[in-house]
């Protein structure tokens, strides 16, 4: 197949649209910097020992107390049914 005489001009509209497309920037100012010292390293977080719930870490658990129902009013709930 012979070359057609349209194809330069392809080939140079290509290579415009390459130049002028959108590109990342490469130069110096444009790079994040290195940094000069690492940061320093985390904190450890302040003990609650002296804050407003250190009491209730050491008092003792309320007394818990339940509804403690009569055996018949049970049996009035869960009534057994048989099947006979």
């Amino acid at each position: 197949m012979a070359p057609s005489v349209a194809e330069p001009a392809a080939i140079s509209a290509d290579v415009e649209w390459q130049e002028s497309a959108c590109r990342t920037p490469t130069g110096a100012e444009c790079r994040i910097p290195e940094p000069t010292t690492c940061p320093p390293a985390p904190r450890k977080l302040r003990s609650e020992s002296s804050g407003y719930n250190s009491w209730r870490r050491y008092a003792p658990a309320p007394e818990t107390k339940f509804f403690l129902p009569k055996a018949a009013d049970l049996e009035k709930i869960f009534n057994v049914h048989t099947v006979g």
